[in-house]
């Protein structure tokens, strides 16, 4: 079965590398924003239409 992959980028040791998807950890709400007069997951809600293959 083939591994899936994703692009890393550390930024404390400006160094980029592929990674197994199995060892990425994640966070919740990372693309939450705090404007005024805005849904602070109109971002999240975007992102959601975004096809993904």
């Amino acid at each position: 079965m083939k591994a899936h992959h994703v692009s890393v980028f550390e930024r404390k040791k400006p160094q980029s590398y592929k990674n197994n998807t199995q060892d990425v950890a994640c966070q919740n709400y990372f693309n939450r924003i705090q404007l005024d007069g805005m849904d602070p997951d109109a971002l999240e809600a975007a992102l959601r239409k975004i096809p993904v293959s």
